[in-house]
């Protein structure tokens, strides 16, 4: 199954609604976008959702291409931002790693005076902020949905040029956007909302606020200290990644990103240092550090569970390695991106069978 080319899901010219390997194919190349895409701000989340919406608002399941003006797309991004640019606990949350994104700035100045969303649409400038936030749309997240960390882009979604200020879903993909709406935009608010929880300049904010997402399904995770007890003497005071010394700021990663699959077991845990820890993000490591996990649990794995016991920490070797032969498995099936070190990513497609 092909995931890297820019073919559309239906090759042929006559219309006709996507079958369903052509589904499944679809939904994968969505679950790679979100596993494996370069986001910095959350422009790319609010774009996927914004697409999903016109798709229903605009499209049909004839399984005919779409066009969608560049327009349309910023008028949804000022509504779906509109929100996002009151404050939460003293703040207006970031949405970036750097300075703040601009769409909030914009969205802010149409909410001046307690303007509602609706009234703002009849105000003068209503079309000067649509404009502005259409510059922004066009030169970054219509460019950036389909690239990945790797630098490959898979344009299955759309040709990436604008033409007549608009741009055109590929054949089946507006049909595949109405048909898995529900499952798509859950995906990416969900997707959005770890972006700014996650995000280090909102921790005072969202420190302040329990909400009823976290409290039902928050990610608990195990207190940093008892881990590093455990690994620290093991890994002898050294990253795992690089196995430079670590300093002061050291990280617990978990080695299957708790973004692919939610997992507390102790197994699951190395130390690294803060750069391989950003740097590799919700990425998969790469089989050579894999090779290097595996081994470690095979040879210190009873002496683990027991300091893991002993320290309240979850346990379940079998189950860890369980974890790591889907996750790995699934990355190889789909020519994942898995992140080699500082700077550093490959394919893993054609590798052999991991055994874990």
């Amino acid at each position: 199954m092909d995931h890297s080319g820019s073919r559309g899901l239906l090759e042929q010219t006559v219309t006709r609604a996507p079958n369903d390997a052509e589904q499944l194919a679809f939904l994968q190349r969505i679950q790679k976008v979100l596993d494996e895409g370069q986001f910095v701000a959350t422009y790319k989340y609010a774009l996927l959702v914004a697409l999903v919406e016109i798709a229903i608002e605009r499209g049909d399941d004839s399984g005919a291409p779409l066009k969608i003006k560049i327009d349309w797309l910023a008028e949804k991004f000022i509504e779906l931002y509109w929100g996002h640019a009151r404050e939460f606990g003293g703040m207006v949350l970031s949405q970036n790693t750097g300075a703040n994104i601009a769409v909030i700035g914009h969205v802010k100045e149409l909410q001046r005076g307690s303007m509602t969303l609706a009234k703002a649409r009849r105000l003068p400038e209503w079309r000067v902020i649509v404009g502005q936030v259409r510059r922004t749309v066009r030169g970054m997240p219509l460019h950036r949905l389909q690239l990945l960390r790797s630098g490959q882009r898979i344009q299955f979604l759309y040709e990436e040029d604008v033409v007549d200020g608009a741009i055109q879903l590929k054949p089946g993909v507006a049909y595949c956007l109405r048909k898995f709406s529900t499952l798509l935009s859950a995906l990416a608010r969900n997707s959005w909302l770890r972006e700014v929880r996650d995000n280090p300049k909102n921790a005072y904010a969202v420190g302040q606020t329990q909400s009823l997402e976290t409290f039902l399904f928050g990610d608990d995770r195990i207190p940093p200290g008892r881990v590093k007890d455990v690994l620290l003497p093991l890994q002898q005071g050294r990253c795992f990644y690089c196995e430079r010394p670590l300093n002061s700021a050291i990280h617990v990663d978990h080695f299957v990103p708790w973004a692919l699959y939610p997992s507390n077991l102790g197994h699951n845990f190395v130390l690294a240092d803060a750069t391989c820890n950003t740097d590799k993000s919700d990425l998969l490591a790469d089989t050579s550090h894999l090779d290097r996990w595996r081994l470690r649990n095979e040879v210190t794995g009873s002496h683990l569970a027991s300091a893991f016991e002993s320290n309240g920490i979850l346990h379940d070797l079998g189950a860890s390695c369980g974890i790591a032969h889907w996750a790995y498995e699934r990355a190889r099936s789909t020519s994942a991106v898995v992140w080699v070190e500082r700077g550093s990513t490959r394919v893993v497609a054609g590798d052999a069978e991991m055994a874990i």
